[in-house]
């Protein structure tokens, strides 16, 4: 085999080509699986003569106040209380360093 860099350099871009290809196809055909599988799921459509004006009214009440209780309005005040500032370990300097060892003699 030519061990040439063009040649592997050729190599290197077919094979990222052919699996991006693969990848692509291999996705293409499980979403149109998918979507013929959910296409034979759906339920059957119910006839409009059996929903009436008032359950329809119904529901788009249903509807509103569900969405109508999801987004509560805030007053939009922002309030900072200071705090007093006791010691905290995590703010000490001394506890960073490490000790000086000692020698043993």
């Amino acid at each position: 085999m030519n061990e040439s860099p063009l040649y592997l350099s050729i190599l290197g871009y077919v094979a990222v080509l052919v699996t991006l290809s693969l990848l692509y196809a291999a996705f293409f055909w499980i979403a149109r699986l998918h979507a013929l599988w959910m296409r034979s799921r759906r339920p059957k459509a119910v006839a409009a003569s059996e929903t009436t004006g008032d359950t329809m009214a119904a529901i788009a009440t249903a509807v509103a106040l569900y969405l109508a209780e999801q987004h509560d309005e805030e007053a939009g005040i922002l309030t900072i209380q200071r705090k007093p500032r006791f010691y905290s370990p995590w703010s000490s300097k001394f506890q960073g360093f490490t000790p000086n060892p000692t020698r043993r003699r």
